[in-house]
Formats: C-alpha cells, structure tokens, sequence
C-alpha cells in the first residue's frame, strides 16, 4: 500500500523507535522510563494500553502526548513521522493530531502546529518520493465555543496546505456530532476540508460493554447527523453504514470518503466475537462507497499489513481501496 488515510499521529507505530528518546528529551532524569525498550518494547505498550476504551483514556495516552510537548520535539516528532512512512514505501500519508493535547509545557496552538509543519518539510525533504498532510483534530469534550475558537487558530496558522481539514476526535459517546455543529460550520467556511469522527462508539465504556446491535440504532444516528446535517466530507469509522442502504447511497452520490479502520475496532472489543464480517467491507466497496481502511492507532494495535490480513480483502478490493484512496485526495487535497 503506497497511500494511508487514518492513523493518529499520537499513537503511531512511527514513535516505537524514539519514544524512549523522546522520553529522555523531557523528562531527563527526572522520570524513568516505564518500559525496557531492548526487551519485547511493543508488546510492552500494547499491554499499557489494552483496550484503549477502558480506563483512564487521558493516561494511556499520556505516554505519547506527555513528552510531545515541546517545539523541537514536536518538530522531531513529525520528522520521524516521514522518515518511518518514506522507509515503508508510502507516497501520501493523511495524518490526525489535536493541538490542544501538546499544549501543557506553555505551546499555544499555533506554535505547535508551525512546529509540527517545520518537521513535515524537513521530512520531505529528506524523502522527496512522499508527502505528509494532517488533519488537525479537535477533541469534542471541549465546549462548542472552544471548538470554534480552535478552527479560527488553525486558520490563522501559515502553510495551510500542510493540514487541509479538520476532524472532530475522541469521545463520541458523550459528545455526539451536533454539540459541535458550529464548529463544523465555521471550518466550511473558513475552506478547511471537514471530517467527522462519528458511528464508532456510542456506549459508556465506565458504565457498560459495547453491544453492537443495541448501539446500532444510536451509531446510525450520529452518522446520519455527520452525513446530513454537518454536511461533512470524510466520514472517520462509520461503522454502522452498511446497515443504512439509503444513507450509503447518499454517501457514494456526495462522493463522501470513509476511513475505516477494522483491527481498532477488535482491539476495543465494539465487534461482537471480533468478526470484521460484520463492518461488510466488501459489500461497500462492490457498491462503490469511496471506502479505505487503515490502522488508526498502530503504536497499540496491528499494522497495515496485520490489518489487511485479518479482513481477507481479495486482490481486487485491496486495489479497488487503493485507488478510493487516490481519488478522494485528488477530489478533496491540494498538495498531493
């Protein structure tokens, strides 16, 4: 696969090689380091994180955003980002990452963002044969006003074409698409590309287990809401889509990408007996949905590859989700 659509910067794969690096860099010998990165390093954080729904969330993912705090470090951070996908073969990468987590050493957002575009182009550089873009996510646990502020930040920043959109991240199940419908509005017409992380968990995680049939209902909802009423571009999981035919026409018609990402969905136990069958991912795609699958949060769950494996895409699919790839970046991006 020469292209990814949806991998969160902050949990990537990318971080194995320098974290403990990075962890030093911020920490210096103030803290140690949790883990012994000589021995079994990945299984180590897998373990850490678990099913990354339960639990304190904000923690397991402080392993990463904790020492992601800092100007040089950030700009380290996407940097490495470019080298590890350049190294992988891959030509275009779309990356996630929320300023508003990296801003706890005294960053403002702008700052960081300015620091993560300093690493892209000197990434690129290094690597001619790939582009990075991001899409800079707003956390939705923040009021509407806040994330309205936030879209305004990102359009201040230079070098836009370096993060084309913007996405709404994390929990949905207490923060459904609507509360930030302004948000929404003022990314359209600030001419940011609007994406909308929606239908993949609705259930309370501290409260009950994911049920996929009982939550299908309130996974549709939200999902008609980013389709319909927030208008958005990119639908982020949308796992629930196959099982509305109408709205998957309205979809394919408004030529709307959709990124699904299979093994985070087994990894945070939302699939009954973690059967992939069930997200009917060949279905879509013979329907023609601009669908494409990727990995999420590799640093915690499978890669690509691992991923692809467990799907059992055939040759012509795996192609088909290549080439939706390509097609909704030339439709929606301007430096690919």
């Amino acid at each position: 696969m020469d292209i990814s659509l949806h991998r969160h910067a902050d949990c990537d794969r990318s971080l194995l090689r320098v974290l403990p690096h990075y962890f030093r860099l911020t920490h210096g010998d103030s803290q140690k380091y949790p883990f012994n990165p000589w021995h079994n390093h990945h299984e180590q954080i897998k373990k850490w994180f678990g099913n990354p729904l339960k639990g304190d969330i904000v923690k397991k993912f402080s392993l990463t955003t904790g020492v992601l705090q800092s100007f040089d470090v950030i700009s380290m951070w996407a940097e490495n980002f470019v080298d590890y996908m350049a190294g992988k073969g891959y030509k275009y990468c779309r990356v996630i990452f929320a300023p508003q987590y990296h801003v706890f050493s005294g960053l403002t957002e702008k700052e960081i963002v300015a620091a993560w575009v300093q690493g892209i182009k000197s990434g690129e550089d290094k690597n001619p044969g790939i582009k990075v873009n991001a899409f800079l996510g707003v956390g939705r646990e923040v009021s509407s006003e806040r994330a309205v502020e936030l879209v305004n930040m990102f359009a201040e920043c230079p070098d836009r074409e370096y993060f084309p959109g913007v996405t709404l991240v994390c929990d949905e199940a207490k923060n459904p698409p609507e509360k930030h419908a302004a948000m929404l509005k003022r990314a359209k017409e600030t001419q940011f590309i609007r994406a909308c992380h929606a239908s993949e968990w609705v259930h309370d995680p501290d409260v009950q287990e994911a049920d996929f049939w009982r939550d299908l209902p309130r996974l549709l909802k939200n999902l008609r809401t980013a389709v319909l009423d927030l208008e958005v571009d990119v639908i982020e999981h949308g796992i629930s889509l196959p099982y509305d035919p109408e709205l998957m026409k309205t979809v394919i018609d408004k030529n709307i990408g959709v990124a699904m990402c299979p093994s985070s969905y087994v990894c945070t136990e939302l699939l009954p007996k973690n059967d992939v069958r069930i997200l009917r991912v060949e279905e879509m795609l013979n329907n023609g949905v601009k669908l494409f699958l990727d990995v999420d949060d590799d640093l915690a769950m499978e890669d690509m590859d691992e991923m692809h494996l467990r799907v059992g895409l055939n040759k012509e699919n795996k192609e088909k989700m290549r080439i939706n790839g390509w097609n909704m970046l030339f439709q929606q991006e301007k430096r690919i």
